[in-house]
């Protein structure tokens, strides 16, 4: 049997509800209104990309984008963007800021078409623009906002390990009862090979096969970083091989 790589111990349901319930409750602490948006070539794109029925976005489910920020909430930056020192493309730049840095908005403006926040970062006060009206991107987050992503990504991976997983013992049960099967079967000839969400070493890692183990192949191969993919007939992929290297046959 393949041991599978499982990145997170709990049920996905469980995960991705318990998440939303934090989020929820987050969500209550309710600050004074203001506005800001930010101006910067670097984006960062947050969506979730998965594929069959697995969570498809995280934003079809309740969180607050952070065009309805507020005097008062902390968010978390996500890009890296000037940090000025006015609320406007011409203020002076002062530095950039770090993805992942948690602040304190103490003002909002919309300035520009972009939304401004002045931050505390601690003790660092800066504006930067944190919402983007041309085009909705985004350079911050909600805390409850990032709760909800990486649960439902969470959620999502080990779904799609459990599917890999299932898959595997039913190519077994049915490579020995239905010679057929075997036109498309294939077997590793190499330990820790990497199972993949899509054919690219980008992609989410969802398991692993060893020496001996065997899958069935949909006949689909894509090349790609200098690897030959094969795609698994539960919609994952897996490298078969690295120029003259062969990890499949």
């Amino acid at each position: 049997m393949t041991k599978i790589e499982r990145r997170k111990p709990s049920v996905p349901e469980r995960v991705f509800r318990l998440a939303t319930t934090i989020a929820l409750a987050l969500t209550g602490a309710a600050c004074s209104p203001g506005g800001g948006s930010y101006d910067t070539s670097h984006h960062s794109n947050p969506a979730i990309v998965t594929s069959g029925s697995h969570i498809e976005n995280y934003a079809d489910y309740s969180y607050r984008k952070i065009s309805e920020v507020k005097v008062g909430d902390t968010i978390i930056i996500t890009a890296v963007v000037n940090k000025r020192v006015g609320h406007r493309l011409s203020a002076d730049s002062i530095g950039q800021t770090e993805p992942g840095r948690e602040v304190k908005v103490k003002a909002v403006v919309d300035h520009d078409n972009y939304r401004w926040v002045s931050v505390d970062d601690n003790g660092d006060l800066y504006w930067f623009a944190a919402y983007d009206f041309g085009n909705g991107a985004e350079h911050a987050e909600f805390p409850e906002t990032r709760i909800i992503r990486e649960a439902a990504a969470a959620a999502n991976n080990q779904q799609l390990a459990e599917s890999v997983q299932a898959t595997q013992s039913a190519t077994s049960n049915e490579s020995s009862h239905n010679p057929e099967s075997n036109s498309n079967q294939k077997t590793v000839i190499t330990n820790g090979l990497n199972i993949r969400s899509c054919p690219s070493t980008a992609c989410a890692q969802v398991g692993q096969y060893n020496f001996g183990d065997t899958f069935v192949a949909t006949g689909k191969t894509e090349s790609a970083e200098g690897y030959i993919w094969i795609e698994v007939n539960n919609g994952t992929w897996v490298a078969s091989g690295l120029g003259n290297e062969r990890w499949v046959k």
